[in-house]
Formats: C-alpha cells, sequence, structure tokens
C-alpha cells in the first residue's frame, strides 16, 4: 500500500487533474514514509461486510452446530452475524469508531 501510495498522489496532484482532484487523505502533512506507514496502519480497513465466517452444520469442520452450540465448548453459543447462512444485501457492521 505504500509503494501505491506515492504514485497515486502523484496522479492526483497531475496539473490535469486539478479541475477535479483535491487531496483529503492523508494530507500534505503526511509526507515521510514513516508518517505514511504510520497513517497507513491506522486506516487500512476491509471495504466488505464479513458475515459466515463461522460454519454451522453436521460435518466435522462445522464450528457450530444447527442451534449455533460452540462444539467442544458447553454453554456457548454464537449468536452474531459469523453464522449467517447466506450474505445479506445491506450493511452486517455497526461503525463503533
Amino acid at each position: 500500500m505504500l509503494a501505491g501510495l506515492r504514485p497515486t498522489r502523484e496522479i492526483g496532484a497531475a496539473q490535469a487533474m486539478a479541475e477535479w482532484h483535491k487531496e483529503v487523505l492523508p494530507g500534505a502533512a503526511v509526507s515521510t514514509a514513516a508518517r505514511q506507514h504510520d497513517f497507513l496502519c491506522r486506516s487500512a480497513d476491509t471495504y466488505f461486510h464479513a458475515v459466515g465466517t463461522c460454519k454451522s452444520g453436521t460435518d466435522m469442520a462445522a464450528v457450530t452446530d444447527l442451534q449455533l452450540r460452540v462444539r467442544g465448548v458447553d454453554g456457548l453459543r454464537v449468536a452474531d452475524a459469523s453464522v449467517t447462512p447466506s450474505l445479506p444485501a445491506g450493511n452486517t457492521e455497526r461503525d463503533v469508531r
């Protein structure tokens, strides 16, 4: 990502882009490689909404059974988007930042 940041900023700063482009983030103050690295580490995130990461089912690869009980852990169930059987059309995350 750091290797891609420099050329992206150069393209955005080109005279041909002046009418359409104004850099908002990371901003002019983020000019050294160390500051760019820090910015990327703090701001990198996924765009997708992870769901279905905890397989439920009856086979040995399933983390939960069909009642969402975690295999091998008594008294624990999974009750969140990690056991969603199919992808929903809407956002599954709440931004807590």
